[in-house]
């Protein structure tokens, strides 16, 4: 079963790919062989919008799979310019997140069919899947931040961008939306907008205008490259053992995909109340008193080990091995849950303690 995952750099027609640490392998085709292939003129030009609530929304916008975004969120793989994405603290009440995405496709070159990859070729194979073929054209990632948004606001905003759907270009229905948007909260909200692109702009957008031209013009830009190919943006990778039978046959089942986003939520939420305790805790000048320190220390020693004992586990997933990483995951899932003092997240049991140290209501 084949599927796509975004290009990285030195990925190749016929090359194996590591899905566990998604890294380059070897070419298992010759350099003849692999010349060996055809293109497919595509003429895709999309632009989708979501409201970000978290991490596993971005993974979904960009392409991402949740056992990758959790490597990625990590540290343990290499996504490019993406990964900064999975990074972000989306514990934020009063934060509302919009990703949009325009994706350009222009041509896909495919390996043929009757390409042979070399002799003897899966002794010592290194990898689990092979590259069959690279799709090419941008990507533009468009990403809003909207500080100070009330609940009112911030269901307005969610159901606005639900109505706006997938388009080819920005029309009217879409300027008007986010003009409407930008009017209901531009006097008592703060707006930010930084994007990730594929092609280089020498321009970016500072508002909503901007971000709308930025998004409609992006066909333009990715023309302007590689005789109007664009940039190697997808990749479809096939498993090893479409090549030769006897190479073990990797289908991610559904109790391995639950586990993983059981996993990624767990993680989401020691790494929120990590980040947020060490930030009270370095801008608390004032004595908490022997009792506050004490609690603190207690706090911060088991956050953690609860995220040691997660990372291992992120750390250990491997699409090769399903059963013993759902395993895994299992195991550490539920002796980080002993960590905690109540069935409440660790994010909720940091956010009581900030609230009581800080004689403040969060």
């Amino acid at each position: 079963m084949s599927a796509t995952v975004v290009y990285k750099a030195g990925m190749e027609i016929g090359m194996t790919v590591d899905m566990k640490m998604f890294s380059c392998c070897q070419n298992i085709f010759s350099a003849d062989e692999r010349a060996k292939t055809s293109t497919v003129q595509r003429h895709n030009n999309v632009v989708k919008y979501s409201v970000i609530k978290k991490s596993s929304d971005v993974g979904k916008m960009l392409g991402i799979s949740g056992d990758m975004s959790l490597k990625a969120k990590a540290g343990l793989i290499d996504v490019g310019g993406l990964g900064s994405y999975f990074e972000e603290d989306r514990s934020g009440d009063n934060v509302t997140e919009i990703i949009a995405k325009a994706q350009v496709e222009t041509v896909t070159v495919s390996l043929d069919s009757d390409a042979t990859p070399k002799a003897d070729w899966s002794k010592n194979v290194q990898g689990t899947h092979y590259i069959r073929s690279i799709t090419y054209g941008g990507d533009l990632f468009a990403r809003i931040r909207i500080k100070g948004s009330d609940t009112q606001q911030k269901e307005d905003i969610e159901a606005s961008v639900k109505g706006l759907g997938s388009y080819g270009l920005i029309d009217g229905k879409v300027k008007g939306q986010f003009k409407a948007m930008n009017q209901k909260i531009s006097n008592f909200s703060e707006i930010e907008i930084e994007y990730f692109s594929t092609t280089q702009k020498s321009e970016m957008p500072r508002d909503i205008e901007g971000m709308l031209h930025a998004l409609d013009t992006f066909k333009a830009e990715v023309e302007k490259l590689n005789d109007n190919k664009g940039v190697p943006c997808r990749c479809e990778i096939v498993p090893l053992s479409y090549l030769d039978s006897n190479v073990c046959a990797q289908v991610k089942a559904s109790a391995y995909a639950s586990q993983i986003n059981s996993l990624e939520e767990k993680f989401d939420d020691v790494l929120t109340a990590k980040k947020k305790l060490h930030t009270f805790l370095q801008e608390t000048e004032d004595d908490l008193g022997s009792d506050f320190e004490e609690s603190a220390r207690d706090l911060e020693k088991r956050i953690d080990n609860a995220h040691d004992c997660l990372l291992e586990a992120v750390s250990e997933i491997d699409v090769t091995s399903q059963q013993q990483t759902i395993d895994i995951v299992r195991k550490a899932i539920q002796k980080s849950s002993e960590m905690k003092k109540t069935a409440a997240g660790f994010r909720r049991e940091v956010n009581t303690f900030v609230r009581v140290a800080a004689g403040l209501k969060i």
